[in-house]
């Protein structure tokens, strides 16, 4: 791993090369890059190429209730395509479980769990059933309304929620593997092979 040190020197020294100007605020940008420095390295190896038995023990952070919601949250946003994958097939409810209760801060966690209790509220409102009891268009358009809320809280939580529910999506070890080919070591050298002339 990079020593900090290391990576600021050369930032600076590339700022440097430039042979123009450049208008900054220096302690803005050593904040800015000390932190980004932190939060590659406090990144928790399980967040790439997960699965759901990689994943670790969960927190109690959730209620079962509270759980059955960001389920149907997902399965709202990924819905299972034709083939069958979706956010729940590969487990993307349990990642953002683990993700909330591991890698958020408390008051994150207590925003989280009140604008569930919220989308609650707005699925009451509109259909006189809580969040569970609706079908999948109406807790769609609960969600839709959470998503262009006046409030900025439930319409940042719904960017949270949806943004971090296609990063799961996405860096699940099914998705990267079946969807994006990935290999670990891409370009493989096959030294001995048969070359056909025509």
């Amino acid at each position: 791993m990079l020593n900090m040190s290391i990576i600021v020197n050369r930032f600076i020294y590339y700022l440097k090369q430039l042979n123009k100007e450049i208008p900054m605020n220096r302690r803005e940008t050593m904040k800015k890059m000390i932190l980004a420095g932190g939060g590659i390295v406090a990144t928790p190896a399980w967040l790439q190429a997960w699965h759901p038995e990689s994943l670790p023990e969960s927190v109690d952070l959730f209620s079962n209730e509270e759980s059955q919601m960001i389920t149907k949250i997902v399965d709202a946003i990924l819905p299972a395509s034709d083939d069958g994958v979706g956010g729940l097939s590969v487990g993307v409810d349990q990642f953002l479980e683990r993700l909330f209760s591991r890698c958020y801060e408390k008051p994150e966690q207590e925003n989280i769990r009140r604008q569930l209790s919220r989308l609650n509220d707005l699925a009451r409102d509109q259909t006189g059933m809580p969040f569970l009891d609706c079908d999948s268009n109406q807790q769609i358009r609960a969600l839709e309304q959470m998503a262009v809320s006046p409030e900025k809280a439930e319409s940042d939580f719904f960017e949270l929620i949806k943004s971090e529910t296609i990063r799961g999506f996405r860096t699940s070890r099914e998705v990267m593997t079946r969807y994006y080919k990935y290999r670990v070591a891409p370009g493989k050298y096959f030294g001995c092979v048969q070359v056909e002339i025509q």
